[in-house]
């Protein structure tokens, strides 16, 4: 893939196009590297452990009373 240029200055705003590109593509990786580790965040984790064993303790209590007063 060649690119004809006819002119320095050319060249020089397509080298500072693909300089902005890559900082901006750098960018974006650390941004998702910081999500990624606030999600794998041990308090994060456990706020969604929380949830699941909210859940799972309100349907064996709502079992268990419906099992009693069925009675």
């Amino acid at each position: 893939m060649e690119n004809g240029y006819s002119s320095f200055k050319e060249i020089d705003d397509r080298l500072r196009l693909l300089q902005l590109k890559r900082d901006i593509d750098r960018e974006s990786i650390k941004l998702h590297v910081n999500r990624t580790k606030a999600a794998l965040n041990p308090l994060q984790l456990m706020g969604g452990f929380r949830g699941k064993l909210q859940t799972v303790l309100l349907t064996f209590a709502i079992t268990k009373m419906k099992n009693i007063f069925q009675r």
